[in-house]
């Protein structure tokens, strides 16, 4: 669908939630908070068509946050 992009990823063993991050895949540009969800994707809306943006997650769990994941580049439709 135009402007939603569905990225995934692997499960942290004790991870209760997953924050993502989103951002322009421009130089300068800020992260902003995407989605927080219990499973291990999310549906990211609202993205201008065929602009790459970069992804990035964090698992949350009992002993608190791990550290942001690689970032990924996507693109939507």
């Amino acid at each position: 669908e135009p402007g939603k992009i569905h990225p995934s990823w692997k499960a942290s063993r004790a991870a209760r939630t997953y924050i993502s991050e989103t951002r322009p895949n421009e130089p300068g540009s800020a992260w902003r908070q995407a989605a927080i969800v219990t499973r291990c994707s999310a549906t990211l809306t609202d993205l201008p068509s065929g602009k790459p943006h970069l992804f990035r997650v964090k698992a949350i769990g009992a002993k608190g946050e791990g550290g942001w994941s690689n970032e990924i580049v996507k693109a939507a439709p």
